[in-house]
């Protein structure tokens, strides 16, 4: 901002007003109408008789908000007393010193008969002379021919270049010293004094104007915000000199210079201090920057911080405010402590753990972890309702809304905390009303629990041809077409389990070399949106590994009992056979060990299954309804659910600290399959009346010896954990409740 550069002569007659027009070459420059109706202005007030060698500088009012830049009254205090209002009755700003010999204080608590500046009062128009010069300006004394500045130019020039000029008619800026300089010896031994003592406010107002071009507010809302908050305060500090070196009468002095350097340098560099501190910052770490430096004494500086930052904070509450009122999150810089995932997609079951998240850096200090929490559950809330729910129409009660429009961060606690309870409740009410969430628990403990009997126990049956195989050659399709089959021939009595929703069951059949058909087929639900968000995709690994063990003990048990019938018929007809021909003896001993083997196999499955239904499953199902009643947030479902999974996961033996009894019960369920094999194998041949007998007994054998190694081990292991892990004492009671396996003999075979 270079003024034209003429010589000093024509440049005073220029850079002095008398008909109110703008200054040539100034862009702060405000003509004298304007500078009336600017939020600064003049008030010009009489000079005393008494003291007529001081000149009595005058107040400049501010009506700007918060009355910032505003000079005192009257400087001086008439003779013999009065009110004061000089600088250090007001004792909100430090003291301004300059150069030795000038000091401002005592020039603000002088009596009449001296100048602004010390010494004997000068003559109007003159500058008073210090008796000792500063030792760094001896040799600008020394100067043989100094040129003095008419005082109208000089404080019009020094009010100039308090702007942050590059240069005046009379003043220059040195890059090297980083200082402003007479131009050409320009300026008594006084002004240069004053000009080394009040430069500090153009000093200041050039490093604003070089911190406000940062290109790093390009990538932050909130430098953006805070720049145009420092740029509106010095605004109202242009229409401030504009408006001082517009007073033509009475005309300025040193000791109005004094007192408007005194008012504005505390602020012009608080402002340069704030742009510093924040100046590679954005986001949470800015407002927790800022809310240090506002913690300041001064009631003057305190106001204009205060103004700062209310204006600086605003996009970040913004954020806040439609984060909790509208569940949307828009920051295109990564400044909100609320970071939002774009790839997780609205009907995903990711959607409530992975699309929005807390970013811990961008935490201001005026928000709390407890706070930042409440407000990430509000925000997944009112974006779960409109985008999973599908509740487009839903929206935040307009009080709370109103309510949130007028906050702070002062009470933003307050908003956050009624906000949390409308939409927690909105999410709970639409979940259990419209998604019909306690149908759908019913459903997951009849289908993916094997809690419906009476359905597996027919599915079993029909499957039983098609399982039987290795998985890798049982047709799919024939699998589903069963189970659909199934379904439909149980709806009329499976009103309690919502038929309607039928269609969200599914069967897999894992294909693999190493199992058959029973081992590899799972039952599962596909849930549409809302509901995927609790039955995720973790949770359904979970109920795939119980469906397994459950369908696992159903399969033996329904296999077992079927196989019982058989015996009891394979008894009727051996004991037919051994009437009517004594050589068929040897198959009543054969049929003797099926009949001990597979009594110990049904007492041993019946038993386990009886333990999976009543201390497991049901007593989970009880646990669970009452976890589901208590609940107050989706997160409060999240927890019970899981929670229902992992006594789940424990009590059914699959946590893997029940590793080996889990392998023992296994090995006894296969040992219960051959079983089968060989029971069908036996009737097979007592129907024909020939076949090996010495190899079916000798199968038969083995099945005991194995049967009786691995409940032997699973006893000793339950005996010796039982103590560690409580429910084993229901199954260890269940299985061997009259100590029945005690005297039991791998060799003895007779009942």
């Amino acid at each position: 901002m270079n003024r034209d550069e003429t010589s000093p002569e024509n440049n005073s007659r220029s850079s002095t007003v008398t008909d109110g027009s703008p200054k040539k070459g100034s862009e702060f420059a405000v003509p004298s109408t304007a500078a009336r109706s600017a939020p600064f202005f003049v008030n010009p007030s009489s000079r005393e008789a008494v003291g007529k060698t001081a000149p009595t500088p005058h107040r400049v009012s501010s009506t700007a908000k918060g009355n910032e830049f505003d000079l005192p009254g009257r400087l001086f205090s008439k003779t013999g007393g009065g009110k004061r209002d000089s600088i250090g009755h007001r004792g909100s700003l430090p003291s301004v010193v300059g150069p030795p010999g000038m000091n401002l204080e005592e020039s603000a608590n002088s009596t009449s008969d001296k100048g602004p500046l010390g010494g004997k009062a000068p003559r109007r128009g003159s500058v008073g002379m210090p008796e000792t010069a500063p030792r760094e300006l001896q040799p600008l004394m020394s100067s043989s021919s100094p040129k003095i500045i008419p005082d109208a130019e000089f404080f019009s020039d020094m009010l100039f270049m308090w702007l942050g000029v590059e240069s005046t008619n009379f003043f220059v800026f040195n890059k090297a010293i980083n200082r402003y300089e007479s131009r050409d010896g320009w300026g008594s031994i006084s002004q240069r004094e004053a000009l080394e003592a009040f430069q500090e406010c153009g000093l200041l107002a050039r490093n604003l104007d070089r911190l406000l071009q940062n290109n790093f507010t390009e990538s932050s809302f909130l430098q953006q915000s805070l720049r145009s908050s420092i740029r509106r305060q010095l605004t109202m500090y242009h229409y401030l000199i504009a408006s001082v070196r517009e007073r033509s009468h009475p005309p300025l002095s040193y000791g109005d210079l004094a007192v408007l350097h005194k008012r504005t340098q505390p602020k012009l560099w608080t402002m340069h201090h704030v742009l510093q501190e924040t100046e590679h910052v954005k986001g949470g770490e800015l407002v927790s920057k800022l809310q240090i430096v506002v913690q300041q004494g001064s009631r003057r500086i305190a106001t204009l911080l205060s103004d700062i930052y209310i204006e600086a904070v605003s996009p970040l509450l913004g954020m806040t405010v439609d984060s909790i009122t509208k569940g949307e999150v828009s920051d295109p810089f990564n400044e909100f402590f609320i970071a939002v995932n774009h790839a997780v997609e609205d009907g995903s079951d990711s959607f409530w753990t992975a699309k929005f998240a807390l970013r811990p850096g961008m935490l201001p200090t005026t928000v709390s972890n407890a706070l930042a929490d409440d407000i990430l559950l509000v925000t997944k809330n009112v974006s779960f309702i409109r985008r999973c729910c599908r509740a487009k129409q839903w929206r935040m009660d307009p009080a709370i809304v109103d309510e949130a429009s007028k906050s702070g961060f002062h009470n933003l606690h307050l908003v956050v905390k009624h906000a949390s309870v409308y939409s927690n409740t909105a999410v709970m009410r639409l979940l259990k009303e419209t998604f019909e969430l306690d149908v759908v628990l019913r459903m997951v403990n009849a289908f993916l629990l094997v809690g419906y009997g009476d359905f597996y126990e027919l599915l079993i049956e029909k499957l039983n041809p098609v399982l039987s195989k290795l998985s890798q050659t049982v047709s799919v399709s024939q699998v589903r077409d069963i189970v659909n089959s199934t379904l439909l021939e149980i709806t009329p009595y499976a009103k309690h389990v919502a038929p309607e929703r039928f269609s969200t069951l599914k069967c897999e059949v894992i294909k693999d070399d190493a199992k058959i058909g029973w081992d590899a087929f799972v039952m599962t639900m596909s849930l549409p949106s809302p509901l995927n968000c609790l039955f995720d995709y973790v949770s359904s690994k979970v109920y795939r590994r119980l469906f397994r063990m459950m369908f696992k003990v159903k399969v033996a048990e329904v296999a077992l009992k079927k196989s019982w019938r058989r015996s009891v018929e394979l008894d009727r007809s051996i004991a037919e056979l051994h009437r009517s021909s004594p050589e068929t003896a040897a198959w009543r001993e054969v049929a003797a060990d099926a009949h001990l083997i597979g009594l110990q196999l049904n007492h041993f499955v019946g038993n386990l299954w009886s333990y999976l239904v009543a201390e497991v499953s049901t007593v989970a199902w009880d646990l669970l309804m009452k976890a589901v009643d208590r609940c107050v947030t989706f997160d409060d479902l999240r927890i019970a659910h899981n929670a229902y999974l992992a006594y789940l996961t424990q009590r059914s033996l699959l946590h893997t600290d029940c590793s080996s009894i889990r392998m023992n019960i296994e090995n006894i369920l296969t040992i219960g399959r051959e079983y089968c094999g060989c029971q069908a194998l036996l009737v097979s041949l007592v129907e024909r009346g020939a076949g090996d007998v010495h190899t079916v007994r000798t199968q038969y054998q083995r099945l005991m010896d194995n049967f009786q190694l691995e409940i032997s081990s699973l006893l000793s292991t339950l005996e010796e954990q039982h103590l560690q892990f409580d429910f084993l004492n229901f199954l260890l009671l269940r299985l061997n409740f009259n100590r029945y396996y005690r005297d039991v003999n791998s060799s003895n075979t007779d009942f």
